[in-house]
């Protein structure tokens, strides 16, 4: 509809409720743009901030809630896109401990994420796991209690993700054996 308000100046155009495109004169674009944003503002909507922010489909407490089931669950909800959008997984206990802007332009994200009993790095950083597992063993290092050693960093088998698992029950047995 808002695409609609400027017919008579569209050359060619079309699309569907979740995308458009069109054709114009170059001259003709700032004539568009108003007119798009006229249309909206002709439709009073208050708020709508509210629905461009994310909201989680799912909540959990830590990674621990992460397994090969839950993966394979989502796996069977694809194929993903208009209409059947990815699921917003919200880890409610996760901290987050470094974010690092990627790309020419920043406009990708690495996270490292930590939880009671595991870091997780996101960020295709799987493929450099020798490179990072240096970085991740000194945080763990620092930040675990002297009688708790550093576990074992391994490569996921997604090269998009590296997850550190098993540092609960590596605590545990350190401690048991203590």
């Amino acid at each position: 509809d808002a695409v609609r308000a400027a017919d008579d100046i569209i050359i060619k155009g079309g699309g569907h409720g979740a995308a458009a495109g069109v054709t114009l004169a170059t001259e003709r674009i700032d004539d568009f743009r108003r007119r798009v944003n006229e249309f909206y503002d002709s439709l009073q909507l208050k708020n709508q901030e509210l629905y461009l922010l994310p909201r989680a489909d799912v909540e959990i407490d830590d990674f621990s809630e992460i397994n090969e089931e839950l993966i394979d669950n989502l796996a069977k909800m694809e194929p993903f896109g208009n209409g059947n959008a990815e699921p917003i997984l919200k880890i409610t206990k996760a901290t987050v401990l470094n974010v690092r802007r990627m790309g020419v332009d920043g406009q990708h994200v690495k996270l490292t994420l930590r939880d009671k009993n595991d870091v997780v790095i996101g960020g295709s950083v799987g493929v450099f796991t020798s490179y990072f597992s240096d970085i991740l063993s000194g945080l763990l290092a620092e930040n675990l209690p002297a009688a708790i050693s550093v576990p074992k960093i391994i490569s996921a088998p997604s090269p998009e993700e590296i997850v550190l698992y098993g540092c609960y029950d590596n605590a545990i047995s350190q401690l048991a054996s203590n």
